[in-house]
């Protein structure tokens, strides 16, 4: 019967990767998605060296997956797909842990149901009570981590956290079945396992270190319970000292499986001695290469003392790192990232009652030790985890960036009262608002999770349950160690600043696995209350198993929507159509990640526009990069005034844009992204000249040029690029989400832009022309913007088109009335709250 159990937990725990890969292959993106993933595609395939600390396992496990695509178009995703099969098998992994952690009190209590009938009766009624006490719980907390906002978003792309996740799930794993090993002779193995995995963990992604605190706990826990056994079998000295050597050598074996983990790190210094195209931080150096494994060009945040946000540069280390005022330091800082508002987002969450310092004959102000700890228990603990968490298990009102808005990127819960003292309104939201990441769990999975972290740590000291002869207890102590490192500890560690680029909940993914074994545990003590409580069996099977499955499944229907990306292309068209509106042989400078990696994907994957140099003015900071494009050039350029013969040291980013344009000023047209564009740093005395997704500094001949008339439209180019060569894939079915909707809007404006343009130059039908051809491309209805379809329909009637400009002006006003009456529901006072979403939508009211 034993065997049979097992053999079923392991045939149920293949079902359940089969299911949740084939679901996360399903909702895949099928080409790259914006942020880091177009780094990480284009480092895999040609296996170049992305951003510190690197991934090296993950590159090489990607590069093979990209060895079965037929075609450059494939290759991402064959990528993508390495997410959604590390996700499927994590899966698998978290549910044979749960199993074994809920089945280690059954060895009695089977043989008991075994002994009093050898009926096949029996044995059916066995095989009910397993899928109860064990299977069923473990299938609740596996499906709503499978279903929950962060995993699933992880899976879907091509990114490190779903390949992390897998190998910090088979380390949990090997670790319940060392303490489960029935046979000592085999017991060593898993602990090597471990070793080897853990070191393996590390070429992905550092997120698995913070296993290493439980592990320890099981570690010694285990091992002293161990070497009590052995002192009682034998009390002789030498047996003793003899034990002790085999722990050693052990010890030293544990560490060579670790570091045989650590080799796969070896490609990084060889690939950049080779100086691929991409090379951060060019590592092939021994100091290189540590100071890429230490981030050290990332500006690293004070964790137990140092600088406030306000601390001035008093002078630079030997590195060139800035050294602060150190009147200015404090304990524990929270309050450490300078920027262009920091002072108004610290005092909008703490208030001001620090105190003038002066440093060096000036006056700065420097926040209280209690405003200190109030940022960290409001914002980096409340705002930026526990606010995911909620995301996770109660529900979560929209997928827009949150900067501590009302609103936007909060969390919800379904549950009508609760969301009006949080957010104002429980009203259903009008169509004209994008709702598909308007997910609500009605707080289900969040109490099954707290039941279950409760019953965990009662049970165990009430039954002193064990898993094969280990404490239970020690394991729910282990699993709650696990909880804080990769939540609360991690908080302090990551020290976040106000406010980040993006959601970072992807970071505290370790947390949302924990809390989803919590979740068996809980649905486990509703199922283990109920068998006391009810005499009717089958009642109690069939009602309480649908109840309980009906939390993931939940999960699943709320999240499909905004999850599912397997008709996205606009990141791929995004870069694609920036890389066609450039010259032949362009200098292309962007900014932002947003506006970079892709274009690393588009020419270094799919060959697109490989004669544009696209150069990261952020990146140009960094001494290498700098050099390594540099180099790039010189290898294009056949004429003797090379940039490479340019000396650039101690040029800042800037500067060293300014020289690389002034050296190709003739024969490299320079081009800049709107990130790139809007930065006040980037300042000619010319202007740009907007040429269809890109802008392009003229030359000073150009400008100068009396016979040419300069525009800040290039019309001919741009309505040519706009009206054919620059394309979009279908967007029906598709989910916008807010980094897509940027991009997708700007592209809307710089239409009706040159629209304008082309309607003040007698060509309407031109202008009329590309109008058409992005409203059957980007219509306006799945933009869900008011403001943007108010400025098309004004394009519109401006050209003539007085029938489409009132169909989309009414459009604008249904929209525009709908949302003000939905944010009506709220209270004038939280309506307060809100300023910059109710008072756009009244401004453009009094238009209409």
């Amino acid at each position: 019967m034993k065997a049979n159990v097992r053999s079923t937990n392991t045939i149920v725990g293949w079902i359940v990767a089969v299911v949740a890969t084939a679901v996360y292959l399903i909702t895949m993106e099928p080409t790259v998605s914006f942020w880091d993933c177009g780094e990480f595609i284009a480092t895999s395939y040609g296996l170049e060296v992305g951003h510190p600390p690197g991934a090296p396992l993950y590159t090489l496990l990607a590069h093979c997956l990209m060895l079965l695509a037929g075609s450059p178009e494939r290759l991402a995703w064959w990528s993508n797909a390495l997410s959604a099969v590390a996700g499927g098998l994590t899966a698998m992994f978290l549910f044979w842990t749960i199993v074994r952690l809920l089945n280690g009190k059954r060895k009695s209590e089977s043989g008991e149901r075994e002994a009093e009938s050898g009926t096949a009766t029996a044995n059916f009624q066995f095989s009910i009570f397993n899928f109860q006490s064990s299977i069923l719980p473990a299938l609740v907390g596996t499906f709503c981590y499978v279903f929950c906002d962060t995993a699933w978003f992880s899976a879907v792309e091509s990114e490190v956290y779903s390949l992390s996740m897998l190998f910090s799930s088979a380390i949990i794993w090997a670790m319940v079945r060392w303490t489960q090993c029935e046979d000592e002779s085999y017991a060593p193995r898993w602990l090597m396992l471990t070793s080897l995995l853990l070191g393996l963990s590390v070429c992905v992604h550092q997120l698995s270190l913070l296993t290493i605190p439980a592990l320890l706990i099981i570690y010694f826990t285990h091992r002293k319970a161990e070497i009590r056994k052995w002192r009682r079998e034998s009390r002789k000295r030498g047996c003793r000292r003899k034990l002790s050597i085999i722990n050693f050598q052990f010890s030293i074996l544990l560490l060579f499986f670790f570091l045989i983990g650590l080799t796969p790190y070896l490609l990084i210094p060889i690939r950049a001695a080779a100086d691929p195209p991409i090379n951060m931080g060019a590592p092939s150096t021994a100091k290189a290469f540590r100071d890429y494994y230490t981030r050290a060009q990332y500006e690293h945040a004070p964790l137990l003392y140092g600088r406030c946000y306000n601390s001035p540069v008093v002078a630079f280390d030997n590195d060139s790192k800035p050294v602060y005022a150190p009147e200015m330091n404090m304990f524990f800082p929270r309050m450490w990232k300078r920027g262009p508002y920091s002072d108004l987002y610290y005092n909008d969450w703490c208030g001001r009652h620090g105190k003038m310092v002066n440093v060096a004959g000036e006056l700065y102000y420097k926040p209280s030790q209690g405003d200190n700890l109030i940022v960290f228990a409001g914002y980096q603990v409340g705002y930026m985890y526990l606010r995911y968490l909620m995301w996770n298990f109660a529900g979560r009102y929209n997928d827009r960036q949150g900067f501590g808005n009302l609103q936007k990127g909060q969390f919800i819960t379904g549950i009508p009262f609760l969301d009006r003292l949080y957010l104002g309104t429980s009203a259903r939201m009008p169509d004209s608002m994008p709702s598909a990441g308007h997910n609500r769990y009605f707080l289900l999975p969040l109490i099954l999770g707290l039941i279950g972290l409760f019953a965990s740590f009662k049970q165990s000291k009430k039954t002193q349950h064990s898993v094969s002869g280990f404490p239970f207890r020690k394991w729910a102590w282990a699993l709650l160690t696990v909880f804080l490192m990769s939540s609360l500890a991690l908080a302090v560690y990551l020290n976040h600043p106000m406010y980040e680029p993006r959601e970072r909940d992807y970071a505290y993914i370790l947390s949302f696995y924990i809390f989803a074994i919590w979740i068996a545990f809980g649905a486990k003590a509703i199922v283990s209350f109920f068998d006391r409580k009810l005499s009717i069996f089958n009642l109690q099977f069939s009602i309480f198993n649908f109840l309980l499955l009906f939390v993931p499944l939940l999960m699943a229907f709320q999240n499909w929507d905004d999850h599912d990306r397997s008709g996205r292309y606009i990141a791929r068209d995004t870069a694609r159509n920036m890389l066609e509106s450039c010259d032949q042989n362009a200098l292309l400078f962007t900014l932002g990640d947003n506006d970079t990696f892709p274009l690393w994907y588009m020419q270094e994957v799919e060959k697109c526009r490989t004669d544009v140099q696209v150069i990261n003015i952020s990146l140009l900071g960094s001494e290498s990069y700098a050099c390594s494009i540099a180099r790039q050039l010189a290898q294009e350029d056949n004429s003797k005034n090379s940039i490479h013969n340019i000396s650039l040291e101690n040029f800042g980013p800037y500067r060293r844009m300014m020289a690389i344009i002034n050296n190709y000023a003739e024969s490299r047209t320079p081009h800049f992204s709107h990130y790139a564009k809007n930065d006040h740093r980037v300042a000619f005395n010319r202007p740009l000249q907007l040429c269809g997704m890109v802008y392009r500094l003229p030359t000073i001949r150009e400008s100068e040029n009396p016979a040419r008339k300069f525009d800040t439209v290039d019309l001919d180019r741009s309505c040519r690029l706009m009206s054919g060569l620059l394309r979009w894939e279908s967007l029906d079915g598709v989910y916008i989400d807010e980094t897509s909707h940027g991009f997708l809007r700007q592209y809307w404006l710089d239409v009706v832009l040159v629209a304008e343009n082309l309607t003040d130059a007698g060509r309407a039908i031109d202008a009329h022309q590309i109008l058409d051809k992005t409203l059957n491309a980007i219509p306006l209805d799945k933009m869900c913007d008011p403001e943007l379809t108010y400025k098309v329909s004004q394009t519109y009637n401006r050209c003539g088109d007085a029938a489409t400009a009132q169909a989309l002006f009414v459009a604008c006003r249904k929209a525009v009335d709908d949302q003000l009456a939905y944010y009506a529901t709220m209270s004038p006072r939280m309506q307060q709250y809100i300023p910059y979403t109710i008072d756009p939508l009244r401004t453009l009211r009094e238009k209409l």
